[in-house]
């Protein structure tokens, strides 16, 4: 098994929770990283999911879930199905998590995600900026969307990525 670099997330918004991982093969971080310079100059929030923005968004979205050595997983739900989710991740190798902006939720993952006889299954856990790490970015727009995918937005460009995510994750 590989050594994987493990980013999650939770989104909470008017009572509802989607919770995601990102997972990329650690060897591949450099691949991520320029093809995230080269596609999105400006941080992708779904905020800025307009008409205008759209097709970046949305070739955005095929750049990175059309590639075979990175995985995104999701679920309805908060804190409980975010531990489930990375408890389903294969075993093996050295995995390190990255948790976005939740330094409490930081914590009780590593209390919680541990084995049979009390042995850490991250060998490293932290809480990260947004800013700082495009994946945690890419993680959330993924998240917003599928949460949105379930509200009907009001915007039909975020309507639209919506449904193409949940499309891209379908192929």
């Amino acid at each position: 098994m590989e050594n994987q670099l493990v980013f999650a997330a939770v989104r909470e918004k008017g009572g509802r929770a989607v919770a995601g991982v990102l997972v990329l093969p650690w060897e591949r971080r450099g691949d991520f990283h320029r093809r995230w310079r080269a596609m999105a100059p400006r941080r992708p929030t779904w905020k800025r999911v307009k008409k205008k923005t759209l097709a970046p968004m949305v070739g955005l979205v095929d750049a990175f879930l059309g590639r075979a050595w990175l995985s995104f997983r999701w679920r309805a739900g908060g804190r409980d199905q975010l531990a489930q989710l990375l408890l389903e991740l294969d075993r093996g190798g050295t995995r390190r998590l990255r948790v976005a902006r939740d330094g409490e939720l930081a914590a009780w993952l590593e209390r919680e995600l541990v084995d049979e006889n009390g042995i850490a299954l991250f060998g490293d856990v932290r809480s990260v900026d947004a800013a700082a790490s495009p994946p945690i970015d890419l993680l959330a727009l993924l998240l917003a969307a599928m949460d949105a995918a379930a509200r009907q937005p009001k915007s039909r460009a975020k309507r639209r990525l919506s449904a193409h995510v949940g499309a891209a994750l379908a192929s």
